[in-house]
């Protein structure tokens, strides 16, 4: 017997959930359990509390202040559509929702683009598709569409510190939600911090939770939220972040270095053509990459050449991956850095002699010294910079998984490393 038929709610009546989470994918859980057992999602409200929670007290700046109220009602679907309207019928892929739906997809994707960025990508997705033969044609007709789009309601322009103008997208406009789930909460903390400069994490998830409920979005999110604030702010007090446009920009940039190329975009649609289950690709963890920098900043509050070294390991590190996606991205699950240094941080004027590891967690249950040879001699032999030496191991994927389980079982989470690259 379910829940639902225990309560006996009878048919038009209410029923009301009190939530109090910080978990982003908990509520859309239970949303749709909810919707599966008949009763249609309304709305959500959120309700301050004059008492705060024990978890409010003791953790002021993390845990959303106050509860949030999810409201269902049991209806059928036929009145459902009678009293609420129908369902919103899917546009066909006309030329302006499709330049739009693809411009909305790079500004959240990229937290912000300029006009070359938006140009190049619809261009590029417009040559990847054979629906609008017509702009092969005439190519001038895609940028008269892409500034007709810009100039309708959903965009606005960013320019921070008077440098590159951006465009974003407009004050009370929800995502599409067909876009990247992770992608669009990282958007909505971009944009909140955009606009309020300074906030705790207990606000920022209160947001994000309100967003998703307006969106109804069931799609389980498991995103964490601490790791996407690293790349976009900076934390001037515990759990207290600052919007840094420096963040975003290292953030586009590193999106920028793993973009997919038109051959993958190719290679996905050939597979689904076919039916086939479009693999997951590897890809570039930015959020990985801004929590060692804040690891290492932290380590090197006192060097003067933090900067210009950071840099350079980045650059180091970066050459590395595109190395290992080129040539073994079918073998690898994931690539790490492990070890003290991303433990514990290091002053990067010690390099190279204190150790930089990754560890590359291979799709098998095998590591072969023929593939250590093969991935020493492709990807590590020829480094430029002589000052950066950066050690690798293999771990099969058995391997991982008992240690990943072992470590949260532990409550050693911090153990496992920083991921860099992953699917």
């Amino acid at each position: 017997m379910s829940l639902w038929s225990q309560l006996n709610l009878k048919p038009d009546r209410w029923f009301t959930l009190v939530y109090k989470h910080k978990d982003l994918s908990l509520w859309q859980t239970i949303v749709a359990a909810c919707e599966d057992s008949g009763l249609h999602y309304m709305n959500a409200v959120w309700q301050d509390l004059k008492i705060p929670s024990t978890r409010q007290i003791e953790s002021p700046n993390i845990n959303p202040q106050g509860d949030m109220y999810l409201n269902f009602r049991k209806i059928s679907q036929r009145r459902f559509e009678f009293i609420y309207g129908q369902a919103p019928v899917l546009e066909l892929p006309t030329r302006a929702n499709y330049v739009e739906h693809e411009i909305e997809r790079l500004i959240v994707a990229y937290l912000g683009a300029d006009i070359e960025l938006i140009t190049s990508g619809v261009v590029q997705q417009v040559l990847d598709s054979r629906a609008f033969k017509n702009y092969r044609v005439n190519p001038k007709d895609v940028t008269e569409d892409i500034e007709k789009v810009l100039k309708g309601p959903k965009f606005v322009t960013w320019q921070p510190d008077g440098g590159t103008v951006f465009w974003v997208i407009a004050p009370d406009i929800s995502l599409d939600s067909s876009l990247d789930a992770k992608d669009r909460v990282r958007y909505y903390i971009f944009d909140l911090l955009r606009q309020k400069s300074e906030l705790d994490e207990g606000t920022i998830r209160r947001h994000l939770l309100t967003q998703l409920s307006q969106e109804h979005d069931l799609e389980p999110i498991f995103s964490d939220v601490t790791a996407m604030l690293h790349s976009i702010a900076r934390e001037v007090r515990p759990h207290i972040w600052q919007f840094d446009v420096k963040k975003v920009t290292s953030y586009k940039q590193l999106r920028l270095f793993f973009r997919p190329s038109r051959a993958d975009r190719i290679r996905e649609q050939i597979e689904r053509h076919q039916g086939q289950s479009a693999e997951k690709p590897l890809l570039l963890n930015p959020e990985g990459f801004a929590q060692l920098r804040d690891l290492l900043s932290k380590a090197n509050s006192n060097n003067p050449q933090f900067e210009a070294l950071y840099n350079r390991l980045q650059e180091v590190l970066l050459t590395v991956l595109r190395r290992l996606e080129d040539d073994f991205e079918n073998q690898i699950e994931r690539v790490m850095a492990v070890g003290d240094w991303v433990r514990y941080g290091i002053d990067l004027r010690d390099l190279p002699y204190d150790d930089v590891i990754i560890q590359i967690v291979l799709r098998s249950s095998e590591r072969p010294f023929k593939l250590y040879q093969q991935v020493a001699k492709e990807v590590f032999a020829d480094l430029q910079d002589e000052d950066i030496f950066v050690q690798f191991r293999l771990m099969t994927l058995p391997e991982w998984q008992y240690t990943e389980s072992f470590a949260r079982a532990g409550g050693k989470e911090e153990a496992l490393g920083i991921v860099l690259l992953n699917r």
